[in-house]
């Protein structure tokens, strides 16, 4: 992520904030991460290309999502809670609408409006009955 800096400040400094720029763009190991924020309306940040997690609905269909900033997808989502498709919609249905009743919505609650706004409404199409494979969940 790149610093800004005065255009009058001298080049010795512009070039100490560059470095550390830099520096604070590389990870522990030496990879660059890029963050961008989620556009279905949920505000959450995510870590692109960082595994948050996977899961299989039988042999045609993937649910998946990059690492959150904040929060972990486990602390949502644990491994092998449900066996189908329809009961993990059902239970994104149920901590959506819990959601709805927070006033003001906290940001902690941001995953179940991602997941509704994701995998609810836009992936309708799934089969109910299919069979939930969990790849992980970080």
């Amino acid at each position: 992520m790149a610093e800004w800096y005065d255009v009058n400040a001298n080049e010795i400094n512009a070039n100490e904030i560059e470095a550390e720029a830099n520096a604070n763009e590389v990870g522990a190991n030496n990879a660059v991460q890029y963050k961008y924020r989620c556009d279905c309306g949920c505000n959450l940040e995510f870590v692109e290309y960082k595994p948050g997690f996977d899961i299989s609905i039988g042999n045609n269909w993937l649910i998946t999502a990059d690492a959150m900033v904040d929060y972990k997808w486990s602390d949502y989502i644990w491994l092998h809670e449900f066996k189908l498709w329809q009961e993990l919609r059902e239970d994104i249905i149920l901590n959506y609408n819990q959601v709805l009743n927070n006033e003001p919505i906290k940001a902690a609650d941001g995953p179940w409006v991602h997941l509704y706004n994701r995998e609810v409404v836009d992936n309708h199409h799934m089969p109910l009955n299919g069979e939930l494979y969990y790849e992980y969940v970080y």
